[in-house]
């Protein structure tokens, strides 16, 4: 009896020791999805999103919120645009972008 319950947990564990890692779906955007920006050694701006609204402007950049005039590692958020923040960093401005959206188009080729 002992050894059939031990065979069995040996079994068990070796079943969950090759088991996968999934994604969640539901988990937000990492920053690998972003285009970063390298504003100094070892620093890079990942910018999620943009808001602009009547009388406020927000962007998510590396999963922080930030608004105009705000300060984030180490940089000074000087404007943010429709996908794009401008940030002055170490007396330099840069501008960070979100990736593009691509959009696929039916090929010009003839169709059956």
């Amino acid at each position: 009896m002992f050894k059939q319950l031990t065979t069995l947990l040996l079994i068990a564990l070796a079943a969950t020791a090759h088991a996968e890692i999934l994604d969640d779906p539901m988990r937000p955007p990492m920053a690998t999805k972003s285009a970063p920006v390298a504003a100094a050694k070892g620093m890079e701006f990942y910018l999620y999103s943009t808001l602009i609204a009547q009388g406020r402007r927000m962007a998510v950049i590396n999963g922080r919120h930030v608004g105009v005039g705000d300060r984030i590692g180490g940089a000074k958020v000087e404007e943010i645009m429709p996908a794009r923040v401008k940030l002055r960093y170490a007396g330099k401005s840069r501008t960070i972008h979100m990736l593009p959206i691509t959009v696929k188009k039916p090929s010009s080729g003839n169709r059956p």
